[in-house]
């Protein structure tokens, strides 16, 4: 999910053996096996050792660890950096792309006085890690969504939306005028329940930012009691949805907005504030 340049974000494309390796440097040696049982269950230690050798010959020879004087092995400092919040996060963003050519996805960390970490997997190996501070956060989802925000204005819709009934009217497939029936028996305006089904049918971009108020020391009862509130995204041809929840339940009551560019930024910004 690269989404941009500027100097203060960094970015890494690590194996998974590498990033297993990198994350026992950091001193989280659980969590580096952790990522290697999820792709290898029945690897014993051997195979284990193995791999994580031919990783660190790999991350010296690129660079992002090199050999102390000791004879140690010395983590590439930035790379640390943008580890950190792997391991000791305060929020996780677990962010959703879907075009109709496929879906991505990211898991974004983010840690207090530290900053933040995109986390993609590409090809069930290939880990990429985006950091920066925390203030280039909306900014870099900004470039996530790029093709968001143009070629309409913004406002406010006043209509009645929940997760359950947006995703009634978008599992419809192509069928437009059922889309647009299913808005109006919600209590839905004809004028703009037949703007959102056309986007529908049309969309170019759907994305999700589900916001996770849980740490890294949390027990999965904790993650499943924490508040969840979530975003969702929708570009068709010529306009940009946005429809935000206070949690993911079916039943939670949402606001709506149509977006500009200028709007998009300041509503992500609030987002992840």
């Amino acid at each position: 999910m690269t989404a941009s340049s500027k100097d203060t974000l960094k970015l890494f494309s690590l194996g998974l053996e590498e990033l297993s390796l990198a994350l026992g440097m950091i001193n989280c040696p659980e969590l580096g096996r952790d990522v290697l049982a999820a792709i290898y269950p029945e690897a014993d230690q051997q195979e284990v050792d193995i791999r994580l050798s031919t990783a660190s010959h790999s991350m010296l020879a690129r660079g992002l660890c090199t050999i102390s004087a000791a004879g140690a092995p010395v983590l590439d400092p930035i790379l640390e950096q943008a580890l950190f919040p792997l391991a000791r996060y305060d929020r996780l963003l677990q962010v959703s792309l879907v075009r109709p050519a496929g879906q991505i996805g990211a898991t974004i960390h983010t840690q207090k006085r530290r900053g933040f970490t995109s986390h993609t997997i590409q090809s069930g190996v290939i880990h990429i890690l985006e950091s920066g501070p925390l203030e280039a956060l909306p900014g870099f989802l900004e470039n996530v969504f790029a093709e968001m925000g143009h070629g309409g204005q913004s406002a406010r819709i006043k209509a009645r939306i929940t997760p359950a009934l947006l995703g009634e009217a978008t599992s419809r497939g192509q069928n437009q005028a059922q889309v647009k029936q299913s808005l109006v028996d919600a209590g839905w305006k004809a004028a703009e329940a037949g703007q959102l089904a056309e986007d529908v049918v049309g969309q170019t971009l759907r994305a999700t930012i589900l916001r996770l108020e849980t740490k890294h020391s949390d027990t999965i009862e904790d993650v499943q009691k924490s508040t969840k509130p979530m975003l969702l995204l929708l570009k068709g041809q010529q306009r940009t949805w946005a429809f935000e929840f206070p949690s993911a339940d079916d039943s939670a009551q949402g606001s709506i907005q149509l977006l500009d560019r200028k709007a998009l930024e300041t509503l992500l910004k609030s987002f992840v504030a």
